[in-house]
């Protein structure tokens, strides 16, 4: 991407987060408005240029417009000024200069500039750090209906930014962050009510929320609403509507959303069995980069269960999949190395694979190098390094393990 598309596609990046979310196309009179005195007709001026909406993008007169809407004192101008200076787009970048801006935009009413400014008190940037001062902005914000603001106020209160911890507040910001269409609100009450952190334990209404959140088009809500549907204490499970939520996150990119929905059509849970789908959403996963989604897709090819059986292939994704510090995904390719499902039997190349499985805290990956180390498999046989591993395994949950020391 040359220089000139990334800032094209920082700009209409900052404008989705930065500005108000729906504004309307210029009028043909904004300019004559604007000459007139109207800060509105100015800002959507520059807006226009900004986007290159009906207009070839020019960030040098986007930002003389925002200019001159924030000095008719538009707090929508003001905010677009401080998004041109924190970007260098049409002038030089300046943190100092955009945080005035964007201070004025708050002091004008605007709700993203208050919200832009305790992000800036927050980072440090452009002004001194004062979490103080940034959780001001952020209920100011949030005073103005803005969920943004409204989030950012509840993590402070749930962090103890700035505040002591207030769980009950920080439950009040996201819930009215939620209300006002902001996923993280949704998500961050889902959470609180699925730990029972701040409020008392309630798997349903954490569900409604993550359910919400999913409406707003957040995988991660998605996800932990499947979760939720799929089965958790306290909550009948719901196949069908876990199944549901998991495709939605799928749909949304998220790489665990699709390994879960794949094992939901192998096992036929909330959906009619299907290999070949499972081995679809696998391949999603493991494209997004799911260690879980690869080993999983390595079964399918292992088994040949919608593929055709192919253990070289089943070997690669699992190491794959290992690569991705999926445990289990590096037991499965020590297995085939130490049997010698894929070649010639490799205990060196085992060795390693049960290595980093227990490095990842797996059990029986500890308790396969144990074994090794007893046996003697591709090394010299050393008992007390055995036990010493076999120890470990149990303490991860390896009942073999546990069940071989009490003989010993």
């Amino acid at each position: 991407m040359n220089k000139t598309d990334f800032l094209s596609a920082v700009s209409m990046v900052l404008l989705a987060i930065f500005l108000t979310p729906s504004l309307a196309a210029p009028a043909p009179d904004d300019s004559g408005a604007c000459d007139a005195g109207n800060g509105s007709a100015c800002f959507r001026i520059g807006e226009q240029y900004l986007r290159g909406n009906g207009v070839p993008r020019d960030f040098g007169k986007a930002r003389a417009a925002f200019e001159k809407a924030c000095s008719l004192k538009d707090g929508a101008g003001c905010n677009g000024m401080g998004i041109v200076s924190e970007n260098g787009l049409g002038g030089a970048r300046d943190m100092s200069v955009a945080a005035s801006y964007y201070q004025k935009a708050c002091d004008f009413g605007f709700g993203i500039g208050c919200v832009n400014i305790g992000n800036a008190c927050e980072d440090g940037t452009g002004v001194g750090r004062d979490y103080a001062r940034a959780l001001a902005y952020f209920e100011k914000a949030c005073g103005m209906n803005d969920k943004q603001g409204c989030r950012h106020a509840g993590r402070f209160y749930k962090n103890g930014y700035g505040v002591p911890v207030n769980m009950s507040t920080a439950v009040r910001y996201f819930d009215r962050a939620c209300s006002l269409g902001d996923f993280g609100g949704c998500r961050n009450m889902g959470n609180i009510l699925a730990d029972g952190n701040g409020l008392p334990r309630d798997p349903a209404k954490a569900a409604g929320y993550y359910e919400k959140g999913c409406d707003l088009r957040d995988p991660e809500s998605c996800l932990r609403g499947g979760n939720t549907r799929h089965g958790v204490p306290g909550l009948k499970p719901d196949p069908g509507k876990a199944a549901d939520l998991y495709s939605r996150a799928c749909g949304l990119e998220s790489p665990r959303g699709c390994t879960v929905l794949g094992s939901l059509y192998y096992k036929g849970e909330g959906v009619k069995q299907d290999y070949a789908a499972a081995a679809r959403n696998f391949e999603k996963g493991c494209t997004l980069r799911d260690g879980m989604g690869c080993r999983f897709l390595g079964i399918s090819y292992s088994l040949g269960r919608g593929h055709a059986k192919d253990l070289a292939k089943g070997h690669d994704l699992y190491n794959q999949a290992c690569g991705m510090d999926d445990a289990t995904g590096c037991v499965n390719a020590g297995y085939n190395l130490v049997k010698g499902l894929v070649g010639n039997r490799d205990y060196a190349g085992a060795r390693k694979y049960f290595e980093k499985a227990c490095s990842l805290k797996n059990g029986e990956g500890c308790k396969n190098l144990g074994v090794m180390h007893e046996l003697g498999y591709g090394m010299p046989k050393d008992p007390d390094r055995a036990r010493e591993l076999y120890s470990e395994a149990c303490s991860l949950g390896d009942q073999d393990s546990c069940r071989e020391l009490q003989k010993k």
